[in-house]
């Protein structure tokens, strides 16, 4: 399976643009992305999902464990352009209240101002 990670650094919030497939043999390296993306940004990050194709439950699991370092950091996590099918896995897992999901453009504008 495919899967392409890119951080867009910024000041205070980071941008991760994630695409292809998330599975079992993608998942961890995703985790390990966001944890380091988490680290370096000053306020929060911002999961681009425009480009994912498809995740399963290991992508969710990923996700969680981002969502608690951000929360231990005392950082934002937010959800952008997250396709159906995603959004669906989301809520069969019982999450749907978990996440914040956002348009990428208004988070960093409401975060830099």
């Amino acid at each position: 399976m495919n899967l392409s990670l890119r951080t867009r650094p910024a000041e205070r919030v980071a941008v991760v643009h994630i695409g292809g497939e998330i599975d079992i043999a993608c998942a961890d390296g995703m985790r390990d992305h966001l944890m380091a993306a988490l680290r370096t940004a000053e306020d929060g990050l911002v999961v681009d999902f425009a480009g994912v194709e498809f995740m399963d439950c290991s992508g969710l699991r990923a996700l969680v464990a981002a969502r608690a370092r951000a929360e231990f950091l005392r950082k934002r996590l937010y959800l952008a352009s997250v396709p159906e099918r995603v959004q669906r896995l989301i809520r069969l897992g019982g999450l749907d209240g978990a996440f914040t999901y956002c348009n990428e453009v208004a988070v960093l504008d409401h975060v830099l101002s």
